[in-house]
């Protein structure tokens, strides 16, 4: 099981990395486009870019803050219970989480193989499967994370 959740940290970690590049350009884009505003031009497809490339950002970062538990936790009461209630609720989270993420990585699957390479990007005519498969992708490696911790929480012993 470690080895496993190793696995699905190492692909989280690239992903966080790559997608830290990509807010980079998003942020230079941003500004760049800002600026040219200013001066009465417009940078053109802009917009679409950022929609189009945030899809690596958002999907790899849902994996890499459920990895390292940076999401929102609230602690002020969490702190105070046991922990064999601690162990509940975390396997009552993950299997919420599991059953959401899950859900919706089979939703935009299917979605993706019923559209499959028809839809385009308005303004710049790209293709927007390799963007899906990449948002599959980042959910497909979250359900593996989370059902990896869902098996921990209820093999696992109780901790803090």
């Amino acid at each position: 099981m470690e080895r496993y959740i190793r696995f699905i940290q190492q692909i989280s970690s690239l992903g966080a990395v790559f997608g830290g590049i990509i807010l980079v350009f998003i942020m230079l884009l941003t500004v760049a486009s800002v600026l040219f505003r200013i001066f009465g031009n417009a940078i053109v497809g802009s917009y679409e870019l950022t929609e189009l490339v945030i899809v690596v950002t958002i999907g790899f970062a849902l994996v890499y803050s459920t990895m390292t538990r940076a999401n929102v936790a609230v602690h002020i009461f969490y702190d105070r219970f046991s922990p064999s209630v601690q162990k509940m609720i975390n396997i009552f989270i993950a299997a919420l989480s599991l059953g959401f993420w899950g859900w919706m990585a089979w939703e935009t699957l299917r979605m993706t193989i019923d559209r499959g390479w028809m839809e385009r990007s308005e303004v710049f005519l790209f293709p927007l499967l390799p963007f899906r498969l990449i948002w599959v992708l980042g959910l497909g490696v979250l359900t593996l994370l989370l059902l990896a911790l869902l098996t921990k929480g209820i093999f696992g012993r109780a901790n803090k």
